[in-house]
């Protein structure tokens, strides 16, 4: 039972890991910003207009 836990807890670790890292990557980096503008762009249909975006968030 211990070792599913410690499994269970390893796994949960390194997904908030994983969550924490893609956090970061779109809110502290230029390439990150304009992937989730993209993202949001398409996903708005056409009813965001961005002429353009630098920098971090």
């Amino acid at each position: 039972m211990k070792k599913w836990l410690k499994r269970i807890g390893i796994a949960l670790a390194i997904v908030f890991a994983l969550i924490l890292a893609l956090a970061w990557w779109l809110l502290a980096t230029e390439s990150g910003t304009r992937f989730a503008v993209e993202r949001a762009k398409s996903a708005l249909a056409g009813k965001l207009a961005i002429a353009q975006a630098t920098g971090a968030l």
